[in-house]
């Protein structure tokens, strides 16, 4: 087969069991090319055209995203000479739609963000099969080499983890740590894994964790000393600084807390508890606490509530088995679907909202991430008719900042609370 001409407009559209594939318009051909990046040699050859149309497997489609290899069987248009622009465009744009709809939008975003390079500074990537989009997004970062390419050492790792807690789940659990996290780590950067340096690290973590929860306790008074958003900026760190770099930081924050001064006039109008799935945009915080919501507890991914809780070791079992037990036994995640984890995950949110006295709460969740969508649905009906809370449930883009759409439902939340408490209770 002959290479394509120069100028050949070249759309990296598809990916191939072979490698690298890209689908290559020829203008000045009557037919249309594929070209197979394999190895770095670029082979072209013709694609049949059935008439006008030819049936490609298009894999990885569009600028940014990754699909899996068996989702997209279609019929494609093919023309030539200047209507192959059209083409193109027509391709980027149906590319884009399969994957919204077959990829979360933080999954989508980590993606691009390691295709640009943003994580090269990892030494491993490990990865829980709790959700099927973001582990297609993470197996695509390994096909398309995006992070170790300077690291040998380098390593990716998927785990199976339990959705019932019970002995078969824990039992799961500790094989799945062991294999997945402890054993890699020590058989390619020589890290002490030893069950005398997990219950080290187990107490360089419950020192966070105690530092995290005093300076948490100052958002229950009435006018509190610190925001949701700064506790959650400083929440958010906890989860990627080492703790030996952090632990001064946070102690020389809650020293000054203790002397703090709040505003005379409270700057809020209702006090709300967040719960949902990730939250690692800061700016979501923001938002609420703008509209006049106080975010005073936060019962999400990467908050304080359970995430933050110590740990709780004693003598009478490996640490590593007690650390998967109680891991399992306070989680929170949609993960688990035994009736029990069900009904608990509702209890949680209603004490913390009795604890920290707040007037409403907000569920939310990440555009189509299927565990929480669920969730969703059935914790703000269930918290709304069995325990009497207001709840506004939404579900939100990964990057929030500028929402107009969210501000305005958050602050109708918050006129709604306080018409609440004007006529006297629920009515």
């Amino acid at each position: 087969m002959k290479k394509p001409a120069a100028g050949t407009n070249a759309l990296p559209l598809a990916f191939c069991a072979e490698g690298y594939a890209q689908i290559l318009f020829c203008p000045n051909a009557k037919s249309s090319c594929a070209g197979v990046l394999d190895g770095g040699a670029l082979q072209s050859q013709c694609v049949a055209l059935l008439g006008r149309h030819a049936i490609l497997r298009l894999d990885v489609v569009g600028d940014l995203g990754v699909l899996p290899r068996a989702c997209a069987q279609r019929k494609v248009s093919f023309l030539a000479g200047p209507d192959v622009q059209l083409v193109a465009d027509q391709i980027r744009c149906d590319a884009r739609q399969q994957i919204r709809r077959l990829f979360g939008v933080d999954s989508r975003a980590l993606l691009e963000r390691a295709i640009e390079g943003g994580y090269n500074f990892a030494d491993c990537m490990i990865t829980p099969d709790g959700c099927s989009m973001m582990n297609r997004a993470v197996e695509n970062m390994e096909l398309l080499k995006t992070m170790g390419k300077s690291k040998p050492k380098f390593f990716y790792e998927y785990m199976e983890i339990p959705m019932k807690a019970d002995d078969n789940g824990l039992n799961l659990y500790v094989l799945q740590c062991r294999n997945h996290i402890l054993t890699p780590l020590h058989e390619h950067y020589g890290i002490d894994v030893s069950d005398a340096a997990i219950r080290s690290a187990v107490a360089e973590h419950n020192h966070v964790c105690e530092l995290i929860r005093a300076i948490g306790e100052y958002r229950k008074g009435d006018n509190p000393r610190i925001t949701g958003y700064e506790f959650h900026v400083i929440t958010l760190a906890t989860y990627v600084t080492p703790k030996y770099l952090l632990i001064d930081k946070l102690e020389e924050t809650l020293k000054e807390l203790k002397t703090r001064r709040p505003d005379k006039k409270n700057p809020y109008r209702a006090r709300v508890v967040v719960v949902g799935s990730e939250v690692d945009d800061i700016d979501f915080i923001k938002l609420v606490e703008d509209t006049g919501a106080y975010v005073c507890a936060d019962r999400f991914c990467y908050g304080s509530f359970p995430g933050r809780d110590p740990i709780t070791l004693t003598d009478d079992e490996d640490a590593l088995t007690q650390i998967c037990l109680q891991y399992m036994n306070r989680a929170q995640c949609p993960r688990y679907m035994d009736m029990p984890k069900m009904l608990g995950r509702r209890e949680y949110v209603s004490q913390l909202a009795k604890e920290y006295a707040a007037d409403g709460i907000i569920y939310e969740q990440i555009k189509f991430c299927d565990p929480w969508a669920y969730e969703r649905m059935l914790g703000s009906h269930i918290l709304n008719d069995d325990y009497g809370y207001p709840v506004l449930s939404v579900d939100r883009p990964y990057n929030i900042a500028s929402s107009g759409q969210m501000r305005t439902r958050v602050q109708a939340f918050v006129e709604s609370m306080e018409i609440k408490k004007i006529q006297g209770g629920k009515q």
